[in-house]
């Protein structure tokens, strides 16, 4: 999965469609149609705000800040989430996500 030009998630589709780990991907899944019309009603929840960010001025530090609900949620990460950009790490075997909420974990 990847977010203005760099990869925020990577795993086996299989994996990245039933755990999604981040912020982008969950809102990405969760913004996918219900293929079974009796649940075309259904209100879900797409937790990201705003607008994507312009490709030519990139924000300070993590790229999906400006849209993430998490880091709103979550102020012990806002500074880091502001000065740096989060490393690729795998999270679980064969499962990378960049994101300073899974990176502390």
């Amino acid at each position: 999965m990847m977010y203005l030009g760099r990869i925020v998630e990577l795993a086996r589709a299989d994996e990245l469609i039933n755990n999604p780990i981040h912020p982008y991907t969950k809102a990405l899944i969760a913004a996918i149609p219900e293929p079974d019309p009796s649940n075309r009603l259904k209100i879900r929840e797409v937790r990201i705000k705003g607008e994507i960010t312009s490709a030519v001025k990139l924000p300070r530090g993590c790229r999906f800040r400006p849209r993430c609900i998490a880091y709103d949620e979550t102020p012990d990460i806002q500074s880091q989430c502001e000065a740096e950009e989060p490393p690729l790490v795998e999270v679980e075997p064969g499962h990378y996500a960049a994101c300073w909420l899974t990176a502390k974990k």
